[in-house]
């Protein structure tokens, strides 16, 4: 009962004093081999739960010492595969899990390349023309036990490629899943499988329609399968539905996400749901200072239950709030109460790195450096597949237009000119597509891009018309800290075209709403304009 409510360590406690009492007979295995089992295996779910992963060691080794067979040991295994996973261990959560799935007959190359994954999904894409989405979802239950771990594991697999930037493989595994479920039916997986063939279809493959339709049927099969609430609800509504839906509206289902996640024992997505609630409150413009707060409970958490993976991902956000909020000494560099940079990079795996440089490119274009904007960019666009159909793509691809635009102003290089060009393009793209949270954006950048050959006042009805456009839509969509930007923009501008009263009052607004934001920083750099 203690673990259904989400009570672990009262949990840890019984499961403790009952292995204790089996382990008073020696021959407790032998005599009493399917209590031992589940006694050992609960302990096993329980101490991953609570982050003691080397309690979870010493029991895996008994229970992989005194079980019968392969089939008891799959649900530890998975567990275990899990714990390394939230540890940073991908790559020995990958060797353990691709072992596995051999001896249950799904065996994958030893090295993957672009036309297996390529060749997968097309064979995917073309067997799901012959489903309906009603078609889909009345598909029998699978039955096998050994398919519904290997899918489990598959599962924790694609999570480990994800991390460690392999498109490919997380391809092929997602494309693999999706092919075993049409061949064995629907499990409590099922929905996980859909919402990654969405992720899959909005990030790496730019296919946003289809991406949306399968988000959607992934949370419509969370009526029937339930159980991974926690995770679904992390891809669908960090990774693929903010393609159509207004950023802010994703907010409130990741708390929700969260909260499920932890009370049904999946400590490790409640957290990652966290993640992307944090994410989606900062890049929405929300205030800064209940963002922080946030911030410091959560990452507490985090360390508590020694979440490693969830922590890493808000830690530089976090830290990027406080130089932003003048709670730091140097605004540019991500060192403070949160985190110290130089330790904090060493080691880090791609994603830790991407979070890094990407808020450092944020914090170089606000105040102004834009050698270290360049420099962070170049290194974001090393790291792309981080971010590929997360919400924060639409904010690199943003600031890195802006960034290359003022590049080329400094320069007065055509190459820089192309590279902004080629960015509004892929911003002019997701409008077309329906990217509700993009058109102020490309409001902006296409005004910034114009003030490159348009100084000229005979130029200026059109860029102030699209600085107007770029500060109401920001506005109307509730992006304050964007409505900001845009007035700065907006106010260099005019300055210099010598305009001193109009560039005084969109610089005077902007201070403004950088205050209302809780940038005290960044508006405190706007005195010295």
């Amino acid at each position: 009962m203690a673990l259904l409510i989400s009570a672990f360590v009262p949990a840890a406690e019984f499961f403790d004093k009952g292995l204790v009492l089996i382990q008073n007979d020696g021959d407790h295995w032998n005599k009493n081999y399917n209590l031992s089992l589940n006694l050992y295996s609960l302990a096993v779910e329980t101490a991953s739960c609570n982050g003691d992963f080397e309690l979870l060691e010493r029991l895996m080794d008994e229970i992989v010492k005194n079980v019968s067979c392969l089939n008891d040991e799959l649900r530890v295994y998975c567990i275990f595969v899990e714990s390394l996973t939230v540890q940073q261990k991908l790559e020995e959560a990958m060797t353990l899990a691709y072992d596995i799935l051999a001896q249950l007959g799904q065996s994958f190359p030893k090295r993957f390349i672009s036309v297996h994954a390529h060749n997968a999904y097309q064979r995917t894409k073309k067997t799901f023309q012959a489903y309906s989405d009603d078609e889909l979802l009345s598909l029998p239950e699978m039955t096998d036990g050994k398919m519904i771990v290997a899918s489990r594991l598959m599962s924790h697999l694609d999570r480990c490629a994800y991390y460690l930037q392999d498109l490919d493989s997380m391809c092929l595994l997602c494309c693999r899943k999706i092919m075993c479920m049409l061949q064995f039916g629907l499990n409590e997986d099922t929905p996980y499988m859909f919402s990654k063939y969405a992720m899959l279809l909005c990030g790496g493959l730019g296919e946003m329609k289809d991406g949306v339709r399968f988000g959607s049927l992934a949370l419509k099969f969370l009526e029937q399968y339930n159980e991974r609430e926690a995770v679904v609800s992390l891809v669908v509504y960090s990774l693929v539905l903010h393609w159509k839906a207004p950023a802010q509206d994703q907010i409130d289902p990741l708390f929700k996400g969260s909260s499920i996640g932890m009370a049904n024992g999946d400590i490790n997505h409640s957290f990652l749901c966290t993640v992307g609630y944090l994410y989606f409150f900062f890049h929405s413009g929300l205030p800064l200072t209940s963002f922080e707060k946030d911030a410091r409970s959560y990452s507490r958490q985090m360390e508590s239950y020694k979440q490693d993976l969830a922590l890493i991902e808000i830690l530089p956000l976090w830290q990027g709030a406080l130089n932003l909020m003048d709670q730091s000494d140097d605004p540019l560099v991500l060192s403070g109460e949160a985190m110290i940079q130089d330790e904090y990079l060493q080691d880090a795996i791609p994603t830790a790195k991407q979070k890094v440089f990407l808020m450092r490119m944020q914090l170089a274009y606000y105040f102004g450096d834009v050698d270290l904007a360049i420099e962070m960019l170049e290194l974001c666009e090393k790291l792309m597949m981080t971010i590929r159909g997360h919400f924060v793509h639409e904010v690199f691809t943003f600031f890195g237009g802006l960034i290359y635009i003022e590049q080329a102003r400094r320069k007065r290089r055509r190459y820089y000119k192309k590279l902004a060009n080629n960015k509004i393009q892929i911003v002019q793209k997701w409008v077309k597509s329906r990217a509700v949270n993009c058109v102020h954006k490309l409001w902006l950048l296409n005004a910034e891009y114009a003030t490159l050959s348009g100084n000229k006042r005979g130029d200026g009805d059109e860029i102030q018309k699209a600085y107007d456009a770029a500060i109401s839509v920001a506005t109307r969509s509730g992006f304050l800290h964007d409505a900001a930007l845009a007035n700065e923009r907006a106010g260099i501008w005019f300055r210099s075209l010598g305009d001193d009263f109009w560039a005084s009052s969109f610089i005077s607004k902007a201070h403004e709403l950088y205050q209302e934001w809780g940038a005290t920083a960044k508006a405190n750099q706007l005195d010295h304009l």
